[in-house]
């Protein structure tokens, strides 16, 4: 079943539309990772080198849609569990990197634990109209620079639907794909490269 939602009118697309190109070719985003600035100062974009400001003006933007896939597919631990991305279609996931969480047994807010994350991907993976399972909350009981790989493993492991990775710059970002990449081959593959990759932090 295709599910169309449809929030916004065209005017009010247009209108958003046109501020987003306003604020990154006039005002311009601050881009931190020092192989992305250069990327872009290649691509002809304004770079401010002292200030990491990158303006982005709108044939440059355009070029890059042209360029990107018009639509892809993900694939779920279960590979006939599988969902496809464009133009006209919705899907609906669980929120996404809350760092507290209401427990339900106190009624206090408290921070957010892995155990907190492993719940929520098994509820993600039960729930008939949730298709994606994202990283609903991060785990705040594990060391932060590792905290990513260790999201990504209970993942792997509560659920059988697609899910993401946490892609803040290029090594957290490969970490996840090498992740994926291993749990393809083996589960208890991707369980030890998990510890590999905490311990080289």
């Amino acid at each position: 079943m295709t599910t169309k939602l449809k929030v916004l009118s065209k005017d009010e697309i247009y209108d958003i539309h046109a501020a987003t190109l306003s604020v990154l070719e006039e005002t311009g985003v601050r881009i931190l990772d020092p192989k992305a600035l250069h990327m872009l100062e290649e691509a002809k974009a304004s770079v401010n080198s002292k200030t990491s400001i990158v303006r982005i003006p709108e044939h440059l933007l355009k070029e890059g849609i042209r360029k990107a896939p018009s639509s892809f597919t993900l694939f779920g631990r279960d590979k006939s569990y599988k969902l496809r991305f464009q133009r006209g279609r919705t899907y609906f996931s669980s929120q996404g990197a809350s760092v507290f969480v209401l427990d339900f047994k106190t009624g206090m807010r408290r921070k957010a634990t892995l155990k907190d994350l492993r719940s929520f991907y098994l509820l993600a993976d039960a729930l008939e109209n949730v298709h994606h399972a994202t990283l609903a909350v991060w785990p705040t009981d594990v060391p932060e620079n590792v905290a990513h790989v260790h999201a990504l493993l209970e993942g792997f492991r509560n659920t059988t639907k697609t899910l993401d990775g946490y892609h803040y710059g290029e090594k957290i970002s490969m970490d996840s794909i090498e992740m994926a990449r291993e749990r393809c081959r083996s589960p208890r593959g991707v369980t030890r490269l998990a510890a590999r990759t905490s311990q080289s932090f």
